[in-house]
């Protein structure tokens, strides 16, 4: 299941630190079942795929930085966060879900703040055109199921 927004309120990136999610960008999550890839290889194969669908639908070239940023000439493009849910009952065998939240900003860039850790950028900018969001978000999606991600 994927679930998208045009604007957040509540984003969240790493560590809990607010992530702004104005107009313009691609924002989703992604919901797979069971178990998905082991804790450490997750974050890196979905920032890959992002990186590949954000190529697929743009022409750009993103850069991956630890493990879950995306850049473009220094700047954040993007942010991914992979969560593991345990189901009410479950017992740590498949019994939960697996939450691939990704933030892309591909028409608009968060204003800056003491909160940003890098500057921030936009597709756009770097493209010099407006961004498809919908094929944006099917290109990304798309690479992410490409990882053989069970689906719920």
């Amino acid at each position: 299941m994927c679930v998208s927004a045009s604007t957040q309120t509540g984003g969240r990136g790493q560590w809990g630190r607010a992530w702004l999610s104005p107009a313009g960008g691609c924002w989703f999550t992604l919901a797979v079942s069971g178990s998905v890839g082991d804790g450490e290889g997750l974050p890196l194969a979905a920032a890959a795929a992002v990186g590949r669908g954000i190529r697929a639908a743009t022409g750009l070239e993103p850069e991956r930085v630890a493990p879950n940023d995306l850049l473009i000439g220094g700047a954040k493009v993007a942010g991914l966060l992979c969560e593991r849910l345990a189901l009410a009952g479950g017992t740590g065998g498949g019994g939960g879900a697996t939450l691939v939240g990704v933030g892309i900003n591909a028409n608009a860039v968060p204003a800056a703040g003491a909160a940003l850790r890098r500057p921030a950028a936009s597709l756009a900018a770097a493209a010099g055109k407006r961004i498809d969001l919908p094929r944006l978000r099917e290109a990304c999606v798309a690479e992410l199921l490409s990882l053989r991600m069970p689906t719920p």
